[in-house]
């Protein structure tokens, strides 16, 4: 599956982010689509690390009523330059291996 990135739309991102980041920037969430089926929130981020080198503040995996995931997440990062980045990266790559 190809990934899709993008940002959230503003009303979105406030209400998931919650304001200001330790840094002191503006936090800035991230909708991250085609993802694994299996992948949790924690998979999400220790992938993002891993193969991307991206540290991310949060990450949430939607999920459905009987708790099977949606095949996306949003993601929480400490600001809009990191998401700009992380957008350039993700958006219309390969998704990550789905045994993980």
């Amino acid at each position: 599956a190809h990934i899709m990135a993008a940002f959230l739309a503003a009303e979105a991102s406030e209400s998931l982010s919650q304001g200001q980041s330790p840094e002191g920037g503006e936090r800035t969430s991230v909708y991250i689509g085609g993802l694994p089926f299996r992948m949790d929130d924690e998979a999400v981020l220790q992938w993002l690390k891993d193969d991307h080198g991206v540290n991310a503040e949060g990450a949430r995996v939607a999920r459905k009523k009987n708790g099977w995931s949606k095949g996306f997440a949003i993601v929480v990062l400490a600001d809009l330059s990191e998401a700009h980045a992380l957008i350039g990266k993700l958006d219309g790559t390969v998704g990550p291996n789905p045994r993980r």
